[in-house]
């Protein structure tokens, strides 16, 4: 097979006008320089979707999908190599519960646990390990849903039933979505223009869990209504842990002609969760469900809801649109503990404070309100100036407040309780522009340029403002060799904006003053190979990237208390394998594997690895379609091992690695389907965040072994069991 591949590819370059012989030049430049030449042999097997978007299982008969990948709706013929499309079909037969499950076990990206206890997993597209949920932008129907905050898009409010499919482009993505598109975007697109249709379900899962949906669209002459609704309630898998999550939305769209559309979307979420606290390694294989020491409690509640109003018009060759979002929410936390065998600071023979603490038990509270109002204007003008050429020119403004209070003992004073209180307000502007020629059937060029202005103020307990400005730009070549492969190269800057969680803990120059952050700026560099043919579908893709200033925590600086910093130079470097063969109507097999190289390129850790990233993550599928209704599946989710955060000098026990498999059953007929899942079938005692905690010299407070270093355990062998019926 990969001979015939190879051959096809010759086949192509020979018929290829010699003009563009640079495109295989530049690429095996690109590949020189990125260290990755190993990968050659694997070139011929490397094989993915196309400019003609087609889905992972699915026939080359299925209908075009409709993408929003350039921030407006086109053919799936339109849409950019690197952007890949995971269909509502995919979904369903891999399993997938969740937006979490459907990136990690479709797509088989990084994720890993989130610390608020909620099922909105941390998404690491580019091995930006502690910062990865500032690196990707996360959307719901071309509308950012991610954070101005070091937190999770809340992607757990999305029932996987309204789902039409998810868009996910793994290249720096700044020039059309400004802050945070380091790593790429995720948009999450939901079902629209459906007639009549009602799907309900619901099940029962490990730990007490249980889970309800339901999904409602209709017709109403020239508009369209859908309304859904979510719940899901577990009591974990640790001691002391308990996830309640309930969303409900709507949304509904007018058609004022063939040319004019309006829309609102509502959707309100709730979160109840209780965390069991960090783990001490050495007890991960003998007492993974154990809680932090004995009564740990840590609670946390949040609440959200937002209204988008959308509308487009077209005008002959030219289309408007715009969105208009507020979304509002509120964050509360509370925790008590016994410290006295965790940190020196509460340990009555341990501190070294002059009078030994009196209380052992850390505690403390907090609360969090605010509110994030955007405006997203834009035009698209087609054959612009040439034919075959289309212009994007748009502005983004985004308008963010938040009030915080919070009370907490003093680590180094339990007996003391420390007050803190601020109000932040936050702005940026961007403007930008894509212009997209495809000057030949086989040819096309994108270029693209943002420039970004922001500024933040907080007053309180500490004050403080930055503001300042940045940029993003892009050029891309795609190359249709022929009807099996498309290719690109691309190269560009991107950046990520300091946030108020950043700022809000830095570090302190010797005058005591706040060493307020920078914007992120990587340069980067990205090219692949796409193939299809009749049953097997993949993708290849190499890139690098080159980091100035990234933002994230140093556990070192602030005499061993930490804080947020600009890094001095790092690099990203690595590639991706994504394929899928249809060995026959019954046996298919789906293979994704990300490498990625983080590191350190100057100064005091200058060769070192940024912590908690993996190089190798992925996953394989065996799936079975028996005669009839039934299919089953089974995979392997696996990770190298990696050093934990805060390990900067990477001189400690790495993070093991893992291979876990699960095992999928789906029937499906007529109007009803039933999946059942059993995930970590062999009850591998595993762990994908780890965190160190380095020793403070003599005469400083610390952590008491063996809690400074940590897990966060996964799931022990479990099951899910969901049915779902449509009318």
């Amino acid at each position: 097979m990969g001979i015939g591949l190879w051959s096809l590819i010759e086949d192509a370059r020979f018929q290829g006008a010699l003009c563009h012989w640079n495109f295989a030049v530049i690429l095996m430049f690109i590949w020189k320089n990125a260290r990755l030449s190993v990968l050659l042999g694997l070139l011929a097997h490397s094989i993915a979707w196309p400019q003609e978007v087609v889905s992972f299982n699915a026939l080359p008969t299925l209908p075009a999908i409709t993408v929003q990948a350039s921030r407006f709706e086109e053919k799936s013929t339109d849409a950019l190599p690197q952007t890949s499309i995971v269909t509502a079909n995919e979904i369903q037969s891999s399993g997938a519960l969740s937006v979490s499950e459907i990136i990690s076990k479709v797509v088989g990206l990084p994720t890993r646990i989130n610390l608020d206890g909620s099922s909105n997993a941390v998404i690491d597209l580019r091995g930006y390990g502690d910062a990865a949920d500032n690196n990707v932008v996360v959307l719901l129907d071309g509308v950012r849903i991610s954070e101005n905050e070091q937190a999770s898009a809340r992607t757990a409010m999305i029932p996987v039933e309204i789902i039409d499919h998810v868009e996910v482009t793994m290249a720096g993505n700044s020039v059309l979505y400004g802050d945070g598109a380091t790593g790429g975007t995720i948009n999450i697109v939901t079902k629209k223009n459906i007639d009549n249709l009602t799907i309900l379900g619901g099940g029962v899962s490990s730990y007490s869990g249980y889970q309800s949906s339901i999904f409602h669209a209709r017709e109403l002459g020239a508009s369209q209504l859908s309304i859904f609704g979510k719940g899901l309630n577990s009591d974990g898998y640790r001691e002391g842990s308990t996830t309640k999550e309930r969303s409900a939305g709507l949304n509904l769209t007018h058609a004022i002609n063939t040319n004019s559309l309006v829309g609102v979307r509502l959707i309100n979420s709730q979160e109840n969760n209780t965390l069991p606290g960090p783990l001490p390694s050495l007890w991960l294989n003998s007492s993974p469900t154990r809680s932090s020491v004995p009564g740990y409690h840590y609670g946390t509640s949040a609440n959200a809801s937002s209204i988008t109003v959308y509308g487009t018009k077209k005008i002959n060759s030219i289309e408007f649109l715009i969105d208009i979002s507020k979304r509002e929410k509120s964050f509360d936390t509370n925790y008590r503990y016994n410290a006295s065998n965790v940190y020196s600071g509460y340990s009555p023979t341990l501190s070294v404070a002059p009078l030994a603490p009196v209380n052992t038990y850390a505690r403390g509270t907090s609360a969090f309100s605010g509110s994030v109002e955007s405006i997203n204007p834009r035009i698209k003008v087609s054959n612009f100036l040439l034919p075959n050429n289309s212009l994007i020119v748009g502005v983004d403004r985004l308008h963010s407040r938040r009030d915080m209070t919070a009370s907490l003992t003093s680590a180094t004073r339990p007996d003391t309780e420390n007050a803190s209180a601020s109000q932040t307000d936050s702005k940026t502007q961007g403007f930008y522009f894509r212009n997209d020629w495809r000057y030949s059937p086989a040819d096309r060029w994108t270029i693209g340029y943002r420039t970004q202005n922001y500024s933040t103020e907080s007053v309180g307990t500490s004050s403080w403002n930055s503001s300042g400005s940045t940029y993003a730009s892009e050029l891309q070549y795609s190359r249709k060799f022929n009807h099996y492969f498309v290719g690109f190269m691309r190269a560009g800057q991107n950046f990520r904006l300091p946030n108020v969680d950043d700022n809000s803990s830095v570090n302190w120059d010797e005058n005591g003053q706040p060493i307020l952050l920078v914007p992120q700026v990587s340069h980067d560099i990205d090219a692949g190979l796409n193939y299809q043919s009749a049953n097997w579908f993949g993708e290849f893709k190499i890139f690098k990237s080159m980091i100035k200033n990234e933002i994230a925590f140093d556990p070192s600086v602030n005499w061993s208390y930490g804080g947020n910093v600009n890094y001095d130079p790092t690099k990203r470097e690595g590639f991706s394998i994504r394929q899928s063969y249809r060995h026959s109507p019954q046996w298919d097999v789906k293979f994704n594997v990300h490498y990625v190289k983080a590191e350190f390129t100057e100064n005091q850790y200058a060769g070192k690895t940024v912590p908690n990233v993996a190089r190798y993550h992925g996953n394989i599928a065996l799936g079975y379609q028996l005669s009839g209704p039934h299919k089953f599946t089974l995979s392997t989710r696996f990770a190298s091992n990696k050093f934990a955060s805060g390990d900067f000098v990477n001189n400690q026990e790495k993070i093991p690695g893992y291979a876990v498999q699960d095992l999928s059953y789906l029937y499906s007929r007529s109007n009803f389907t039933l999946l059942a899942s059993i995930n970590n079938i062999l009850n591998k005692q595993y762990t994908d965040l780890g965190v160190y905690k380095p020793i403070a010299g003599s005469g400083e407070y610390y952590y008491i072994a063996p809690y400074n270093m940590t897990v966060y355990p996964n799931s022990g062998r479990n099951f899910n069991l969901i049915g779902r019926y449509s009318f």
